[in-house]
């Protein structure tokens, strides 16, 4: 075993990964989203700093949401490493002019956020939750083949409504926009 493999086994003994670093994570990303949308107002520093505080204890305190984050994370990772050779290659193959880019930065986010959630749902075991019942229907409702239906149809809607531009309205009249 080398000198960092021993340095993380005693990092690890220690708790640093299931408690110091998801606690930081959790607080830098809370601290960060409430100066950013100033929830508590512009001088709210400390206010911003306890919510951030207590919900990031609250956080570590949860050892099965400690986990799923130690789980989902990697592939959150893997997703990014995917995104970024993706954009390289874009780049490679237009030229290096990344402002082509532009009218495919709505789908592209699109299929970024489907990769995540699907992550998120396989790491969690959430499909088989909600594919296994005992009256073979998704949620105990609908059967798992009109789930796929409407799934897809919303794919393909969604997918129409982007290939046509969709309807955009004026924020206050509801008139189509010309």
């Amino acid at each position: 075993m080398g000198l960092f493999d021993s340095a993380f086994s005693v990092l690890d003994a220690l708790g640093f990964f299931r408690v110091v670093l998801p606690f930081l994570l959790v607080y830098s990303i809370i601290y960060g989203t409430l100066i950013r949308t100033k929830i508590f107002g512009d001088k709210a520093e400390n206010v911003n700093a306890m919510v951030s505080f207590s919900i990031a204890l609250i956080f570590v305190a949860a050892a099965n949401v400690v986990n799923l984050m130690q789980a989902f994370l990697p592939w959150v990772g893997l997703i990014a490493i995917f995104t970024v050779s993706a954009l390289m290659l874009f780049v490679l193959v237009m030229g290096g002019d990344i402002g082509e880019f532009k009218k495919y930065k709505t789908p592209a986010v699109i299929m970024i956020f489907i990769a995540i959630f699907y992550a998120l749902f396989t790491v969690a075991g959430w499909w088989d939750v909600l594919g296994s019942t005992s009256s073979g229907k998704w949620l105990g409702i609908i059967s798992l083949e009109d789930v796929y239906g409407i799934v897809i149809l919303v794919i393909i809607l969604a997918a129409l409504a982007w290939i046509t531009g969709g309807v955009k309205l004026n924020g206050s009249s509801g008139e189509k926009k010309s």
